[in-house]
């Protein structure tokens, strides 16, 4: 199909008269009938890519995404557009609308699930019934950070995509260092085929980035409430801790005239549903979230996003605070730094990856404690199930903390850095581009006046301006009472 088919069909179905950076060719390798692993950066619609190109192919788009508050948001906005039949095979239907989707799923142009659901027989088995053309991997980055440590299910795609007769793959993300996307490959690849890669800049020029330093938690309460209060537009603010992400958002109620909500794994899903629903029909103006919120979620005009707690890696502050300035408009995101964060981060490694003497024990009374529903448990049935041995399986997560503990060390310094934080940012993921680094790029410690500077600093109204405002209301409302 030609580029102008291409952009015929592009205004035919989103509107749009032009591409976004790598969407074409990410469309055109995929109709070529090659695999395709595409490294976009944040903001530039990597769900189009998939989306244009399912419509254009004859059988079914499978997506594997991470997260409920993401299939939601992208089947919301199937059926506001009205212009193709998408179905999420999540958590949130019913054993009976399961069944039905899963009886009726040939009338499913796109099929949004996640790796959990798709290892279930009764879908897998669903979907072998049914042409699947295209398969693709949503957020490929969780399959190197989630799949060994988290979410395991991640590890058998290969599997799936053999099982429903080797349809061509697209896997996505806006994160990979050169390892993770090697990993990706590995993991996805299908025997006598090879990936083709689209790898494009993670720089995002119109996100000024800085760093916050605080003594305690009481003066970066202090901070937070400050900054919130001068900056306009509506924000995310993340935290480490569900505990942490509830208290702050009813101390921005209770201090700010800002409306907040948290957001976390601990909330039931029709909550975390209405709670992103609220904030993207701007009825909330800063979230207070956890890493489960965000990821994919297209709201174009978040202006800031703040850290509360200093980020593990560098891939998931890369993520986070690419979730704002999607509209190619002047945003913001700084992080938070105090000394207790690095302890936070590092006993959260520790409570999510097994020791060497938790695995020998595990193993050795593998039949009393399965099922008993504790997370280093669930990890380890998967192996335990997969036959890999004790050996082999402290071997892997050695590695695993010593990779984390590496990650979390490359953030420490990147805070304290004076140096250029996009530049480190670029170097971190391998690329060679040089920043040209000018007063809307970043600062190595954050000051309040950079809000003026960079056209983010909101604006106090006046008093005789309030008074001309609540003048010119009361004669519009006398108006309308005399109409």
């Amino acid at each position: 199909m030609s580029k102008i088919n291409l952009k015929e069909k592009l205004m035919e179905y989103f509107g749009f008269d032009s591409f976004m950076i790598g969407q074409e060719e990410t469309i055109e390798t995929i109709l070529s009938g090659q695999d395709t692993l595409s490294v976009l950066p944040t903001g530039t619609g990597k769900s189009l890519c998939y989306q244009l190109a399912g419509y254009l192919m004859n059988g079914t788009t499978v997506i594997v995404s991470p997260l409920l508050s993401l299939i939601q948001d992208q089947v919301s906005q199937f059926n506001f557009r009205g212009n193709g039949t998408a179905i999420g095979l999540t958590s949130i239907l019913s054993y009976s609308e399961k069944k039905y989707v899963l009886k009726n799923i040939q009338s499913y142009k796109f099929v949004y699930l996640s790796p959990e659901m798709l290892s279930q027989f009764e879908v897998i088995n669903a979907l072998k019934q049914i042409d699947v053309s295209l398969f693709v991997v949503d957020e490929a980055h969780c399959i190197s950070t989630w799949g060994p440590d988290f979410r395991p299910d991640y590890l058998d795609l290969n599997n799936a995509i053999v099982k429903l007769g080797t349809p061509c793959v697209l896997a996505l993300t806006a994160t990979a260092t050169l390892n993770i996307q090697n990993d990706i490959m590995t993991q996805l690849k299908t025997e006598g085929r090879d990936f083709h890669k689209i790898i494009k800049s993670v720089n995002r020029s119109n996100i000024f980035l800085s760093v916050l330093k605080v003594h305690d938690e009481s003066d970066k309460n202090k901070q937070l409430l400050n900054l919130l209060n001068k900056i306009k537009g509506v924000g995310i603010v993340y935290f480490s801790s569900k505990k942490k992400a509830n208290e702050v958002s009813d101390l921005i109620n209770n201090n700010t005239g800002l409306r907040s909500e948290p957001y976390h794994a601990d909330l039931n899903d029709m909550a975390r549903y209405t709670v992103q629903r609220q904030f993207m029909e701007n009825q909330i103006d800063v979230i207070c979230a956890t890493s489960a919120f965000g990821m994919g979620i297209n709201k174009k005009d978040i202006r800031y996003v703040i850290h509360y707690h200093m980020p593990a890696d560098f891939e998931s502050y890369v993520q986070e605070f690419g979730r704002s300035g999607r509209d190619g408009q002047q945003s913001i995101a700084i992080v938070f730094s105090q000394e207790n964060d690095v302890f936070l981060q590092r006993n959260l490694i520790d409570l999510t990856i097994p020791d060497d003497d938790f695995i020998r024990m595990y193993f050795k009374k593998h039949k009393e404690l399965v099922g008993l529903g504790e997370e280093k448990g669930k990890l380890l049935d998967y192996y335990y199930e997969k036959q890999s041995s004790v050996e082999e399986v402290q071997f892997l997560f050695r590695q695993r903390k010593i990779e984390k503990e590496t990650g979390l060390q490359n953030m420490i310094m990147f805070v304290n850095s004076s140096n250029c934080r996009k530049q480190q940012i670029l170097n971190h993921f391998g690329e060679s581009k040089l920043i040209e680094h000018d007063e809307f790029c970043c600062s190595a410690l954050f000051n309040v006046d950079v809000l003026q500077k960079i056209g983010l600093e909101k604006k106090i109204i006046k008093n005789d301006d309030k008074q001309l405002i609540q003048s010119t209301d009361n004669i519009i409302s006398r108006l309308f009472k005399l109409s």
